[in-house]
């Protein structure tokens, strides 16, 4: 076996290394954890209510409850699937690009 076979876990390793930190630093929940830390989003008692919409919008809402759910009164997260409430947080289904129903029901959610 050459060298390049013999790198070649040391260079697996180093690609799954790097794609592993591309995921964490694309990840919607960790950017928000990290824009709610920045701001000293919990230093503070003033309560919120969350609007999340898009593909991103469930692990952004999970991360906003995670960090300073004492916070929040209540909100909507939008996204392709819908689900199950997130603490106080309705998850509505919302159709994109072509609105639906269940887009008009969203909409009027985040209006209300």
């Amino acid at each position: 076996m050459g060298d390049a076979g013999r790198r070649l876990p040391e260079r697996r390793a180093a690609m799954l290394t790097a794609y592993g930190a591309a995921l964490r630093a694309v990840d919607a929940g960790n950017a928000t954890r990290q824009a709610l830390a920045s701001l000293g989003a919990a230093a503070t008692d003033e309560p919120l209510t969350v609007i999340a919409i898009g593909k991103a919008a469930v692990p952004m809402a999970r991360a906003v409850m995670e960090m300073i759910p004492h916070r929040v009164l209540g909100g909507v997260a939008v996204d392709a699937v819908g689900g199950d409430p997130i603490g106080p947080i309705t998850v509505q289904r919302g159709d994109h690009p072509y609105p639906s129903e269940g887009s008009l029901a969203a909409g009027a959610a985040v209006a209300e």
